[in-house]
């Protein structure tokens, strides 16, 4: 009993050493300065549809204990600059401004802490506008229309091109799926027509109309009108109908002629002459190449004086002569068919200036 009784003090003081041995680890300090996370809010959602539309993005950084770091130094940035430009305000947050279709990521960073989200721009078509070089389109001749899709802020999209063609008279003026108008010819039908080009973008169809008409070739020295009437003695049944132009230079005579309305493909263009569409004339010029099938029935060329014909044995005439012919009603010209191979339309030539 007196052994356990002089242990107990000793107990104590191994106990108190003990104690002092003991002790609590400190807290871990947290740098209220150090960005741990990044949040991004922006002012308004959805997707931008006009370039020049912008959005702003407001960041909050926190630290790792979750603290609202005040006045945190910012980098913003964009995934994708062509589609999204990203500068910053007076206030630090980020101003996104769109410039064409896409999608582009605002990237915002904040010491080794980074954030992005993405921003789509995807522009509607407002409005489009379709012109052309001239309101006027030498019969025979092909003009290509040009047509530009514009956004709410009159920015134009040139990615825009599904554009859809329709002429309200394609005997007069027809026009292809690539935009080219080519003036026709249709007797006794107006050579004019409205052009409208239309696109359709997320449901959303827009147009734009210009009227074109068709012009005589501004140089044009002889002409011709060719009809069915003018096929003496037996004029052939049907609408054909054909035009003829004509400039003088000193070597050579430049001519178009184009026609429509025709019982089949046309085999034959010729220059007749001496002599009127009544007339049974000598060939003096054949013309061509003649166009395939299905192209356009317009034909283009030269008239040189190796391309004079001999008649009756005679020497050709020059082209001079050949002029003179024309400019006083010395002649004609038809266009040949399968059905009617002597001239299914002729027409006499003559001076118009």
């Amino acid at each position: 009993m007196r052994t356990l009784q002089k242990l107990i003090p000793v107990i104590g003081i191994a106990l108190a050493a003990g104690n002092c041995d003991s002790h609590t680890a400190p807290p871990v300090t947290v740098d209220p300065t150090i960005p741990a996370t990044i949040t991004l809010t922006a002012s308004s959602s959805g997707t931008l549809t006009s370039a020049g539309d912008t959005r702003t993005f407001m960041a909050v950084v926190k630290n790792a204990s979750g603290g609202i770091i005040a006045s945190p130094n910012l980098q913003w940035s964009s995934s994708s600059p062509d589609v999204v430009s990203v500068t910053s305000d007076a206030s630090n947050n980020a101003v996104a401004t769109a410039n064409s279709d896409g999608t582009a990521n605002v990237v915002v960073r904040s010491g080794s802490v980074e954030t992005t989200t993405p921003l789509v721009v995807r522009r509607a078509v407002a409005s489009i506008l379709l012109t052309s070089v001239s309101d006027k389109i030498e019969f025979g001749s092909t003009m290509q229309l040009i047509t530009i899709a514009y956004d709410a802020r009159h920015q134009a999209m040139p990615a825009v091109q599904q554009f859809t063609y329709v002429s309200s008279n394609p005997a007069a003026i027809s026009v292809s799926a690539t935009g080219h108008a080519t003036a026709l010819f249709k007797f006794p039908q107006l050579p004019e027509a409205i052009i409208t080009a239309s696109v359709t973008r997320d449901g959303t169809t827009t147009s734009s109309s210009i009227k074109l008409t068709a012009a005589i070739p501004s140089s044009t020295e002889f002409g011709s009108l060719m009809l069915t009437l003018y096929v003496l003695p037996v004029r052939p049944p049907g609408l054909g109908a054909g035009l003829a132009f004509m400039t003088r230079s000193p070597d050579y005579i430049l001519y178009r002629v184009l026609w429509t309305d025709l019982s089949g493909v046309a085999t034959n263009a010729q220059i007749r002459g001496p002599g009127g569409p009544e007339d049974i004339a000598e060939l003096l010029v054949e013309l061509g190449p003649l166009p395939p099938p299905e192209s356009i029935p317009v034909i283009n060329g030269l008239i040189r004086s190796a391309d004079i014909k001999s008649q009756s044995g005679r020497p050709p005439i020059s082209i001079d002569s050949l002029a003179v012919l024309m400019c006083n009603g010395q002649a004609y010209i038809q266009i040949g068919t399968a059905r009617f191979p002597a001239g299914e339309i002729r027409g006499r030539v003559d001076c118009v200036r």
